[in-house]
């Protein structure tokens, strides 16, 4: 459901074109694809560390992962100027 407003803040409060939006969105799904199995073979070959499981292991890396970078998605491009382009 994240995705449905993610879409409509990056239409309406980046400015992006819907298509640019939508295309970006479509990346990091596919990019999930692809990222999701190799996570999965990972997991299954780490024996775990700190005390933790192997997926607990895995699960606190995504967790440090999204925490840093969550605040990033809805703040605008940090090195963009006003002649940047729109996808960029």
């Amino acid at each position: 459901m994240w995705f449905t407003y993610l879409l409509v803040y990056s239409h309406f409060v980046l400015g992006l074109q819907s298509t640019y939006a939508g295309v970006m969105l479509l990346i990091g799904q596919i990019a999930d694809g692809v990222c999701t199995p190799l996570v999965g073979y990972g997991s299954d070959r780490t024996p775990g560390f700190f005390g933790y499981g192997k997926r607990k292991t895995w699960h606190l890396l995504g967790a440090i992962c999204v925490l840093v970078t969550f605040p990033f998605i809805f703040n605008p491009c940090l090195a963009c100027t006003d002649n940047t382009p729109q996808w960029a």
